[in-house]
């Protein structure tokens, strides 16, 4: 979840800290995305759950090997947007 005060560098690092399914961050295409809790409902399984903390940049748009993501999977994936990765998140305003 986003830091409910203080500030926050989007980093890898502070990605990794964000590990777990309920508490889940990760990294596509230089962007931060908080799917905390959507692994639980992902169309492909739980074992998305697995990038939780990581780049899953390559997971993403491979799909494991697979297809790329339809374009309903990259919509969903905005929804949970944080931002790039080096921007600074202050409370729940987003700054750069």
């Amino acid at each position: 979840m986003p830091p409910s005060g203080g500030v926050t560098k989007l980093t890898a690092e502070e990605v990794a800290k964000h590990a777990v399914a309920e508490d889940c961050w990760v990294i596509v295409d230089g962007n931060v995305y908080d799917i905390s809790n959507f692994p639980a409902v992902h169309p492909g399984g739980p074992q998305i759950a697995g990038m939780c903390g990581k780049d899953a940049t390559e997971l993403f748009q491979t799909r494991a090997g697979k297809d790329p993501h339809p374009e309903s999977a990259q919509m969903k994936l905005e929804t949970m947007l944080l931002g790039p990765v080096g921007l600074v998140l202050e409370g729940t305003t987003l700054e750069s």
